[in-house]
């Protein structure tokens, strides 16, 4: 008997028409290797199932104790869940009628999730869209999205990876027969913490056998000078012919509420004020003068 392929899905996105070409569907995987301090993603930090509390949405109704065999909801606390208690069973989310509570990693079959996201052929067809796996990194399951990449596939649908690239060589080749485009986020040209120099070798392993666009989120006090663009660009100018395109992705702060669902500060990332319009174009100019197509 084959074995049965799962991950942990936090969300999936339809319509999204920011994460590769067409009118895509978006699945959001569990856990990253990484924990980049301005992430926008909190929730898909770690690879466990977690609870979030939106504390706007909570109109109080109290129906969520009545469900808890563990104690894990207190109105008395500051933070309403207590996290030490809760197992994320998630039967206070079936039970929540403002969806203030909400899962995120609900463990899904490859064909399971292959069979959702075929309702959406019809907009992929006449948009030239298809599945984006992202994360978190969905590279930490490399069987999983192979096999979905496979069922899609057959099916006629085109698969998009939204990667760090900081995973094993195994990982992407593991994936890279079924792909038909990597986005590749890099973040810094020498900070290891968060660009691990895997990255860029990574990269030229899947050069010339792919299409490959570059995603560069620009984050106050982190890569947002000139010189730390430029860092990155000569690192990317060898591999130039292979790079579709170049999109710069400027740092905002609408994650903020994420991190309050799951009871976490933001540390100084989510009161930075927003990056100066003219500053994202001074660097899609230094691109275009490198000969890269901006997005």
């Amino acid at each position: 008997m084959s074995r049965e392929l799962r991950a942990p899905v936090t969300r999936i996105i339809r319509g999204s028409t920011v994460d590769g070409p067409g009118i895509r569907t978006v699945v959001f995987l569990k856990g990253c290797p990484l924990r980049c301090g301005w992430c926008h993603n909190p929730e898909t930090q770690s690879p466990e199932p977690e609870l979030l509390f939106d504390h706007d949405r909570c109109i109080g109704c109290r129906a969520c104790t009545g469900v808890c065999d563990f104690n894990a909801i207190d109105f008395s606390r500051d933070y309403i869940v207590n996290r030490n208690n809760c197992t994320a069973c998630f039967a206070c989310t079936v039970v929540c009628p403002s969806n203030a509570l909400t899962p995120a990693g609900r463990s899904m079959t490859a064909e399971d999730l292959a069979d959702e996201c075929v309702k959406d052929t019809a907009y992929f067809s006449i948009s030239g869209g298809g599945i984006t796996f992202s994360g978190g990194e969905p590279l930490l399951y490399p069987d999983f999205v192979r096999k979905v990449a496979e069922l899609s596939g057959e099916r006629g649908i085109p698969t998009c990876i939204d990667t760090s690239l900081a995973v094993p060589v195994a990982a992407i080749l593991t994936v890279l027969p079924c792909t038909d485009l990597f986005l590749v986020d890099i973040k810094h040209a020498q900070r290891v913490e968060v660009q691990p120099e895997t990255v860029f070798s990574n990269l030229s392993v899947i050069t010339g056998k792919t299409r490959i666009r570059i995603r560069i989120p620009v984050v106050p006090e982190w890569n947002d000078t000139t010189e730390d663009l430029q860092a990155i660009i000569d690192r990317l100018v060898p591999l130039r012919d292979a790079i579709e395109q170049v999109d710069l992705l400027p740092f905002h702060t609408t994650a903020t509420v994420k991190y309050r669902s799951l009871d976490r500060s933001w540390e100084r990332y989510g009161e930075l004020p927003p990056l100066p319009t003219d500053r994202i174009e001074k660097y899609a100019a230094l691109l275009t003068k490198q000969g890269f197509k901006v997005g």
